[in-house]
């Protein structure tokens, strides 16, 4: 891990720099651009972390059978001994070596083109989900089977977020020099404009369910705020905005349940609420308060009853508030953030401080139960991993 992923890494868990409220998250302004009208969310996904550090992959190219058993699934060439390729991560996921990305996926192998990054990525027809970001504008699209990149919509545009039903995407399309932009709606089959908000300061798509697309904006006014949390139904007129007390600038928002999960409270002191749209008022279903010291990232189950409390190691049942502790050696890596691969298990990346302060940090992929809390190692080297929802 290079100085400047321990960097992020410290600002993601600490307060941010002088120019960002102080009970906000991320990293600060530093790692943004001043002078391009293109603004990660200050706590959206992991995809922020990655284009900050520009890990762009080469070539295009479809991987043969050398990186396949006899069945043609990939090796989990990270695994620990005697691994399955049934251990296998059952989400598309992306490995980093010698600069060259490749994604995974039951069975498929493709090679990124250099500059496509997938932590936006959802499965769609005929591929995933992607975002490019090389020589010249960047781009959102989809990385088809047979590793070209097919462009969705204009160009400056990012933060592709997957309608439910799989056929539109919403992107954030930024108006060159400036800190203004817009959510555009595309028919993900042939790009053509759907639906768009008004121009505004540049929004932050947070995800997109039965409500309509979230999103906020106020991120990148001057001075900046928190956050204002929106909710739009494209084609319905104007915006709605969400008032959640204590909102802390985080959020959560699986496709299909129809809650959400968000943080409020300071660093240190946060709690994770999820609730849902009533009346286009936000309902809270639970509230739980974590104990941990560091930033505080919401992460909710497909099926919206189970959330996660990462700086403890946890989960905590929607219903009856129960939690259960997940049986690992380290602590969740809170960001890059877990991902479910269904409504029981999920993928946690873990790590080990090295001894004396000296050395890289030890990242382990696990698999876990969020009903008895226990886990298997699915990678014992999760350091070049990036895992996508499905």
């Amino acid at each position: 891990m290079n100085d400047t992923e321990n960097r992020l890494r410290d600002y993601l868990h600490t307060q941010a720099a002088d120019a960002v409220p102080a009970d906000a998250h991320g990293p600060g302004p530093e790692f943004g651009e001043p002078t391009r009208a293109r603004h990660w969310p200050v706590l959206l996904s992991a995809a922020a972390v990655v284009l900050v550090l520009g890990l762009a992959a080469t070539f295009l190219t479809h991987l043969g059978s050398g990186n396949a058993d006899p069945a043609g699934r990939p090796t989990n060439v990270y695994a620990p001994p005697g691994a399955l390729t049934a251990d296998l991560p059952k989400v598309p996921y992306t490995i980093t070596k010698n600069n060259v990305s490749t994604l995974y996926d039951d069975g498929q192998a493709v090679r990124l083109p250099a500059g496509v990054e997938t932590y936006f990525s959802r499965r769609v027809d005929g591929g995933w989900l992607a975002q490019s970001d090389g020589p010249g504008d960047f781009k959102a699209g989809v990385l088809l089977q047979n590793g070209t990149f097919r462009q969705v919509g204009p160009e400056r545009s990012d933060m592709p977020t997957l309608s439910p039903d799989r056929t539109q995407v919403a992107v954030v399309h930024s108006t060159a020099g400036t800190d203004l932009g817009q959510v555009l709606v595309l028919d993900l089959r042939t790009g053509r404009e759907v639906s768009r908000t008004p121009v505004g300061s540049v929004p932050l798509l947070r995800g997109w369910n039965k409500d309509g697309i979230w999103f906020s904006n106020g991120e990148h006014d001057s001075p900046p705020t928190i956050g204002t949390l929106y909710v739009w139904r494209p084609g319905s007129g104007e915006p709605q905005r969400v008032s959640v007390p204590g909102y802390a600038g985080s959020l959560d928002v699986p496709a299909e349940p129809g809650n959400v999960v968000v943080t409020t409270g300071t660093i240190g002191h946060e709690c994770l609420v999820a609730g849902s749209l009533s009346d286009g008022k936000f309902v809270q279903q639970r509230k739980f308060c974590s104990t941990s010291t560091a930033a505080v990232y919401p992460v909710l189950a497909p099926d919206g009853r189970t959330m996660l409390d990462t700086g403890a190691n946890q989960a905590v049942d929607l219903g009856t508030g129960r939690t259960t502790k997940f049986q690992l050696p380290d602590a969740i890596t809170a960001w890059p953030e877990p991902v479910f691969e269904d409504a029981a298990h999920v993928l946690l990346l873990t790590e080990r401080q090295p001894k004396g302060g000296h050395g890289d940090i030890l990242q382990q992929l696990f698999r876990c139960d969020v009903t008895s809390g226990a886990c298997k190692l699915v990678m014992k080297d999760g350091s070049n991993l990036k895992l996508s929802k499905p």
